[in-house]
């Protein structure tokens, strides 16, 4: 049993609507195909996203509007 806190939503866009940020652990193609245009227009100004499994394409994100970090990744300058 979830505690009353947890909320469940159908669509990982459903669950991003609001937000300030993302942490992506996983990498399920369902989640790292995700229209990240679309997720920029549902979140707040914040838009930070943590790839915690480096799936992401982070630099398309920041061109986007997003702040990315991925783990093991020090800035702009690296490679994917």
């Amino acid at each position: 049993m979830l505690p009353k806190e947890v909320i469940l939503c159908n669509s990982a866009l459903a669950a991003l609507k609001g937000t300030q940020s993302v942490i992506l652990v996983t990498e399920w193609e369902e989640f790292a195909d995700l229209p990240w245009e679309k997720i920029a227009e549902l979140m707040t100004e914040r838009r930070f996203v943590f790839d915690g499994r480096n799936a992401l394409d982070g630099r398309a994100l920041m061109k986007t509007g997003f702040k990315y970090r991925g783990v093991g990744r020090s800035g702009p300058g690296w490679k994917r």
